[in-house]
């Protein structure tokens, strides 16, 4: 539509108003179409978009998938699941309850087989009983999930393979409990395993667009979502599906005449408790500060040079205003000269009458 020509009645052609408009047109036309198929070269040429993980799913290892270490390749071959291989899971688990109850010394989290090449799965570390020592939440979870089937001392008795895994949550957790998916910061130092610290780490590795992932609760997502997208706004974060959900239940024991669990029933109901739940949950994150200074710039924004791209703009711009006072000069030139003529005649009456008046 730019670029294809049309005939125009002489008549119409030799109007100005129709030659200035013209001329605005064509050079307006040029631009565009230039904008244009710089666009479509550059969408072209550009790579195409990385994809990234929605669910739990994605996020399991591939050599994982293809090995005897996960349930549902184990009956997918014909076997039964009493073939699967838990043995590095147990080490695991083992490795863990060490940790926890500080039964080592100078034990850690970290496993000799985790690999690089999977997901790195990390949460903020969670408060457990006083004697034990903190792990991260989403470990927890996988830890406390999987003790019936790993921890041959486990109180409520050793559960059997197919005890143990009655649905396809349990087989996707034991993946995701797999060590060659690390679970904590790679930089961690265990002398000083601090909640703070760990989550500076967390942090870190996040916001480093590495094939890492922040796991937990549906309100610690959101908010370190919310936290991460306003303080990195030019990097995109995802939020993925829920790996399942948990009804929670409060028991009152021997409450006799007290009216305390009907006020907690009332404020359930008014949304009371959430709304102290969710004022609790932002209180968390009253003045904590991006750690990574964006672009190492204090205000965020990175200075703009002009021998950059602003640069190829003034002149684009400078080219364009200067081709255009040309064309109207052109198309005008005899209004123009009129108007010069008339100038140059009023000065030169002005300049007379006061040389006049002086004498």
């Amino acid at each position: 539509m730019f670029e294809e020509g049309f005939p125009v009645p002489p008549c119409v052609a030799k109007k100005t108003f129709f030659r200035t408009v013209l001329g605005a047109w064509f050079l307006m036309s040029v631009i565009l179409t230039n904008c244009y198929n710089g666009i479509m070269t550059s969408e072209l040429n550009a790579p195409l978009q990385g994809r990234h993980p929605i669910t739990f799913n994605d996020l399991v290892c591939s050599k994982i998938k293809q090995s005897k270490q996960n349930p549902d390749y184990v009956l997918s071959i014909g076997r039964n699941i009493s073939a699967l291989d838990t043995y590095v899971h147990k080490a695991y688990h083992k490795q863990i309850r060490q940790f926890m109850w500080n039964l080592q010394p100078n034990s850690s989290l970290l496993h000799p087989i985790t690999s690089f090449d999977c997901f790195k799965l990390l949460s903020n570390l969670v408060n457990v009983a006083f004697d034990q020592r903190q792990i991260p939440e989403f470990l927890d979870l996988l830890y406390d999930i999987h003790t019936s089937l790993l921890d041959p001392g486990a109180p409520n008795g050793r559960q059997t393979l197919s005890e143990h895994f009655i649905s396809p949550v349990f087989d996707l957790m034991f993946n995701l409990l797999n060590p060659m998916h690390a679970h904590t910061p790679a930089s961690v130092n265990y002398s000083t395993y601090t909640v703070e610290t760990v989550r500076k780490l967390v942090e870190n590795e996040i916001v480093s667009c590495g094939k890492a992932v922040f796991a937990g609760t549906s309100e610690s997502v959101h908010l370190e979502l919310v936290f991460l997208q306003k303080n990195y706004p030019r990097t995109h974060f995802y939020k993925g599906d829920l790996i399942f959900a948990l009804p929670f239940k409060l028991l009152f024991t021997n409450e006799g005449i007290s009216k305390v669990p009907t006020y907690f029933k009332f404020m359930l109901e008014s949304g009371i408790y959430r709304r102290l739940e969710m004022e609790q949950w932002n209180n968390a994150y009253v003045g904590r500060k991006a750690i990574v200074q964006r672009n190492n710039y204090p205000h965020g924004a990175m200075p703009v040079s002009m021998t950059g791209s602003l640069l190829t703009a003034f002149i684009l711009c400078g080219c364009s205003v200067s081709l255009a006072t040309i064309f109207l000069a052109v198309e005008c030139r005899l209004k123009l000269l009129m108007y010069f003529k008339g100038w140059i005649v009023l000065i030169y009456f002005k300049i007379k009458h006061r040389i006049c008046y002086k004498k």
